[in-house]
């Protein structure tokens, strides 16, 4: 890393659809990825509430500044680009955006509605550096492609425009800089137990998902037995269930959304 990007870590908010009422919807990504991971999920929702992406620092029109690339950083980050929206808000995360949403939800919890993580990082085990790590330094297509096959079980599912777009990502100034800050932080953030008992009795709806496949994040299966119906594993699924099993995702978090406004659980 030749310099740690400079200024205040700064998230950003982006409408994606739906009209807003009362309770908005709002997705937050995984590493090295922005709103456009969402835009196979987001129709589904647009009937419900507002929906909204949420950009991390570091990654999409967020700031290129990441502070010291650690989960906190990030989390401070999503609660401050979060204060305006009314509540409750209803948050779904993925891999690094799981773990700010958990986070999230754990210190505010009248104000989170409800709670879907996706494959979530730090949950099961360290965050393994190797994949963060090779993707900042990611600068032709081929080797692109090695990488991010890493997500999922099926090469088929990655899409054809995800290596250019990943690429143009990296050539933004300081990009590379600013992801390679963020695999250093979260290569030091341990396992939170108070998490795990927190995901086993949560004071909101709460839905799990994990790809039997994940290889970057290994489904936690004791966790997902202890969690109940609350969790689903899609075995044929690698780390990212919401992209490789779309359908099936999107109808599952429908249903957890729609069943959290009507007060029930998942």
């Amino acid at each position: 890393m030749s310099s740690q990007p400079r200024g205040v870590p700064q998230a950003r908010l982006v409408q994606l659809g739906g009209e807003a009422t009362t309770r908005p919807i709002v997705l937050i990504h995984g590493f090295g990825s922005d709103r456009q991971g969402w835009l196979a999920n987001a129709p589904a929702l647009f009937g419900l509430d507002a929906v909204f992406a949420l950009e991390l620092p570091g990654h999409g029109g967020a700031s290129i500044a990441v502070g010291d690339g650690g989960l906190s950083t990030h989390v401070e980050a999503a609660r401050a680009a979060l204060a305006d929206l009314p509540g409750p808000v209803d948050l779904v995360g993925h891999s690094l955006g799981g773990a700010v949403a958990l986070a999230l939800a754990q210190a505010e919890p009248v104000r989170t509605g409800s709670l879907a993580l996706i494959a979530p990082a730090a949950v099961s085990a360290p965050i393994e550096p190797g994949f963060p790590r090779a993707f900042a330094g990611l600068e032709d297509e081929d080797a692109a492609r090695r990488v991010l096959e890493q997500l999922v079980a099926n090469p088929r599912h990655l899409g054809r425009g995800l290596v250019p777009h990943v690429l143009a990502g990296l050539a933004q100034p300081g990009r590379r800089d600013a992801l390679a800050a963020i695999a250093e932080g979260l290569a030091h953030h341990p396992i939170d137990e108070a998490q795990r008992a927190f995901l086993r009795d949560p004071p909101m709806p709460l839905l799990l998902v994990w790809g039997g496949r994940d290889a970057i994040c290994p489904p936690d299966l004791d966790l997902i037995d202890a969690i109940g119906p609350r969790a689903l594993l899609f075995p044929e699924a690698g780390h990212m269930p919401h992209v490789e099993v779309m359908g099936r995702f999107n109808q599952a978090l429908l249903g957890h959304l729609r069943a959290a406004r009507e007060g029930g659980g998942s």
